[in-house]
């Protein structure tokens, strides 16, 4: 599958930041903590369906890993992201009646998952070797993302490999952060860090291991789905993700359609049609983009309300209320209260 252009092209199944909600045990009451800065309401989070932006899975990590204060937080959600957690994917790989194809497939189609990560499968006569790579900067929040996928991808391969998950051989491309006692606590196996790459081996002869879960219909039928995910996000430019970051990049401005599409390359035409097609239009995008800025600057600094609205491109107080309102339910007044 092609890179995105750009990481503002990535998308997330939602479930695994629903996860990590679990993981801090946060009640509903306390998801707007999660979700500050997203475009996400604490209702959309829970009852969205698919994929979510990469901006919005950005801010969602970088907001959890402040409320755990622990760098080690990547570790632990991937603890929780088991082999039925990717969907169909999972499906199609225990269904898989060797454990080569069950990675075979899991290389091929995590990217309907979780398109962060650049997964390939290598063989040679002695070893399987699974190599991962980040698609976004290994800052914090990739770090986050490179731990959670190691952890899951081990739990699957303890899933279809049984005992023989401790033979396989972890080398990390990064040096050992200060939390390094807990990959060795929680990966079974050899584990050591500063190499080139980061990959999994794995003995050549593990690859022809039944899968005990092997069912061939179900097998046929989930990469047949899978198959068909994929093929649509490889045609599906995400429009409303760009579009976003361009917002975002300046706030308080009242950029046109017409600006964006340029930016974009696109005809401003062209530019609302996709963003039709992927189930958005620019007049919601700004106005969501209006939103989240009124409430991140209403959460997190003193500013006050006059300024806010300044800011946020508007000419009188009024017309910020007005809008507010409409968004939240409240005043500017009470909701800072």
């Amino acid at each position: 599958m092609p890179r995105p252009s750009t990481s503002e092209d990535l998308v997330f199944a939602i479930d695994y930041s629903r996860i990590l909600a679990g993981v801090l045990n946060l009640s509903n009451d306390q998801l707007p903590s999660l979700l500050a800065g997203s475009q996400l309401s604490p209702q959309q989070f829970l009852e969205k369906e698919g994929y979510i932006c990469w901006p919005d899975q950005h801010q969602i990590i970088t907001n959890a890993l402040a409320l755990y204060g622990d760098a080690g937080l990547g570790l632990r959600a991937g603890e929780r992201y088991s082999l039925m957690t990717h969907g169909l994917v999972g499906v199609a790989t225990m269904a898989c009646p060797t454990v080569l194809e069950g990675l075979q497939v899991l290389s091929r189609y995590h990217p309907t998952r979780a398109q962060f990560i650049e997964q390939t499968l290598d063989a040679d006569a002695r070893h399987l070797i699974v190599c991962f790579e980040l698609r976004v900067e290994r800052d914090a929040v990739g770090q986050f993302l490179l731990d959670a996928l190691l952890v899951s991808q081990v739990s699957t391969l303890s899933f279809l490999l049984g005992d023989r998950v401790a033979d396989i051989t972890i080398e990390l491309g990064f040096p050992e952060p200060e939390y390094g006692a807990l990959y060795h606590e929680i990966l079974p196996g050899r584990l050591s860090f500063g190499h080139r790459v980061n990959r999994m081996i794995l003995p050549r002869e593990v690859g022809d291991l039944a899968v005990a879960t092997h069912d061939a219909s179900l097998q046929q039928w989930a990469v047949q789905q899978c198959e068909q995910q994929f093929e649509k996000l490889h045609k599906q430019a995400s429009f409303t993700a760009r579009t976003l970051t361009i917002l975002r990049q300046a706030p308080g401005r009242t950029l046109g359609q017409d600006q964006v599409a340029f930016m974009l390359n696109v005809s401003p035409r062209t530019l609302l049609r996709r963003l039709r097609e992927e189930g958005s239009t620019y007049k919601q995008l700004v106005d969501q983009e209006q939103k989240r800025l009124a409430q991140y600057y209403l959460e997190h600094t003193h500013h006050t309300i006059e300024s806010i609205a300044e800011q946020l491109g508007y000419h009188d107080q009024s017309s910020f209320r007005r809008a507010f309102k409409r968004w939240f339910g409240l005043l500017p007044s009470e909701y800072r209260r």
